[in-house]
């Protein structure tokens, strides 16, 4: 889609197809904790939809169906999906940062 395998690239655009999860971590020395994992289409503004992964440790209602939001992260070619580094939701204003991979 943007030309190589892993790029870094800063969109904008319209959430669609929000969908949060928690997912439960746990350790072999036994210590559980959980992940938040935010997954939506990004509509750009020529109307192509690119899908996104955003994975934190907190989240606090990030992002919503129609929000504008601007992301930095990184287009993973091979699988499809743009890595989200830093949301910022330009409807509501926070900006959060995601775990890295």
């Amino acid at each position: 889609m943007f030309g190589r395998k892993t790029e870094r690239v800063v969109l904008e655009g319209t959430a669609t197809s929000v969908n949060a999860q928690s997912i439960v971590l746990g350790s072999r020395s036994g210590g559980v904790g959980s992940r938040q994992m935010l997954t939506f289409r990004l509509v750009l503004p020529e109307g192509n939809p690119v899908p996104v992964e955003l994975s934190a440790f907190v989240m606090h209602n990030p992002v919503a169906d129609g929000d504008r939001v601007r992301i930095e992260g990184l287009w993973k070619e091979r699988l499809g999906v743009l890595r989200a580094l830093r949301l910022e939701n330009l409807s509501t204003s926070p900006a959060m940062k995601g775990a890295r991979f």
